[in-house]
């Protein structure tokens, strides 16, 4: 749409220059007809004339289309307001929706504590939320902690061994805005206490499991920077982007191996190998600490609200 004005505008200056040495013409003729005029040089006079006549006909056509154009950009302003009130009113109604939704969710969710017993930590639903990075829902729930159970819930591990932490850290944005606000509820789970040393069944901290996640992504925009058939500007601000998410998950003691090698992409089918046996051996890990939480041997956080 800016392009579309950019050109308009463009045209309506190419006439009013293009006008303006019409008019300077036609004061030059008139200069030249005087003499003629004292002269009696009527052929000359005509031929004069006739030139002028031609001249004022390009002007009146030029100011047809300055009219034309003015016309069509009146008519584009007027479509492009009305397209964004539309937005407007359609990004209000969104908005209103989710809203109500977000508050029948949390008297859901009310009725469940106070009059099922139900239990928030053990339901693992903040790690749910960060999955999605849903805010306002991640605040209410965590109002219906207990205040000394809060720091607890947040570094809950679930029987997959991931923490809302972890869980933010291996959502995959798929655009800037959303890279953004992936850093800014990490920042905020980390504030609220979450711990970013804390390692899973692989060795793999939340930076690792960023790393395992974005890395595909990653490397695909590495080979599109240089790439013509690609935004390479887009494709370049996302590296700023990945570097600033990893200062942020950085252990306070630095990378595991685990979190090292989640860097680097496997070179050889043996890697691959290698990675399926460890995927077996954290398979009977998993049962062995599902077994335990079960018979509540694990994690304090299953003593929460009754």
């Amino acid at each position: 749409m800016n392009r579309t004005k950019l050109l308009l505008a463009e045209k309506m200056d190419q006439l009013g220059t293009r006008i303006s040495s019409l008019r300077r013409r036609v004061s030059q003729i008139e200069e030249l007809l005087q003499p003629h005029r004292a002269a009696a040089a009527r052929e000359h006079i005509a031929e004069l004339e006739k030139q002028r006549d031609l001249v004022e006909a390009r002007i009146k056509e030029s100011e047809e289309q300055k009219k034309e154009i003015n016309e069509m950009e009146t008519e584009f302003n007027e479509e492009l307001s009305k397209g964004k009130a539309d937005i407007e009113t359609t990004t209000a109604e969104l908005d209103a929706k989710k809203r109500e939704k977000d508050v029948n969710f949390v008297q859901q969710v009310k009725s469940l504590i106070e009059d099922d017993g139900a239990s928030i930590r053990k339901a693992f639903v903040l790690r749910c939320v960060s999955r999605f990075r849903l805010n306002d829902l991640f605040d209410a729930l965590l109002d219906r902690v207990p205040s000394d159970e809060r720091k607890a819930a947040i570094n809950e591990i679930d029987f997959s061994g991931g923490t809302p932490l972890s869980t933010a850290a291996q959502s995959v944005p798929d655009n800037i805005g959303q890279a953004n606000e992936q850093y800014e509820f990490c920042s905020k789970l980390m504030k609220l206490g979450a711990d970013k040393n804390r390692v899973d069944f692989r060795g793999l901290t939340a930076l690792g499991i960023y790393r395992t996640t974005v890395r595909p992504n990653r490397e695909s925009r590495v080979m599109m920077v240089d790439n013509p058939f690609f935004n390479s500007i887009e494709a370049g601000d996302w590296e700023p982007i990945y570097e600033r998410m990893e200062d942020l998950l950085m252990p306070a003691g630095g990378e595991t191996e685990a979190d090292r090698k989640a860097k680097q992409s496997p070179e050889s089918d043996d890697d691959w190998d290698e990675d399926e046996e460890d995927s077996e051996e954290e398979d009977g890990i998993l049962d062995e600490e599902e077994g335990g939480i079960a018979d509540g041997e694990d994690d304090e956080g299953l003593d929460g609200e009754d």
